[in-house]
């Protein structure tokens, strides 16, 4: 199974609108969009935390069938695609979701998405600074 796999299995939100307290402050929403933009953000962490536990539960699995010497690799990656698919397809819909809320907002409050959005890309980005750091140091 590779990480590819994993990563858009269990992506970053499009939106960023399901970062539970962290969401983006979205000025002059109404009542109306302000609910659907809880919803959102509470389908997106329910997805999370059961995408976690599926990955979890793969990892798991894959150790154990790796430690025997007389592995199924094949069954294991069909195992690994039975998993990973659906997820896929979930954030597929639930980013589908989000998109259409995002376009449903006036251009000042689509402005304070995308500055969110940036303030966490720019965050994402430290991560990976140090990712790639820690690839290139020799044990």
């Amino acid at each position: 199974m590779s990480a590819a796999i994993v990563a858009a299995a269990v992506p970053r939100t499009t939106l960023g609108l399901s970062m539970g307290a962290g969401a983006p402050q979205i000025r002059g929403l109404d009542a109306n969009a302000q609910a659907q933009l809880t919803a959102l953000r509470d389908d997106a962490l329910q997805f999370r935390r059961h995408a976690y536990i599926e990955v979890g539960a793969l990892i798991d699995a894959a150790q154990t069938e790796l430690s025997s010497p007389d592995a199924d690799l094949r069954a294991l990656s069909q195992s690994a695609e039975q998993t990973l698919l659906p997820l896929l397809l979930d954030a597929r819909a639930n980013r589908a979701a989000r998109l259409a809320f995002y376009e449903s907002l006036e251009p000042g409050q689509q402005a304070d998405v995308r500055a969110w959005m940036q303030a966490k890309l720019a965050r994402i980005e430290r991560v990976h600074g140090l990712i790639g750091d820690f690839m290139t140091q020799t044990p």
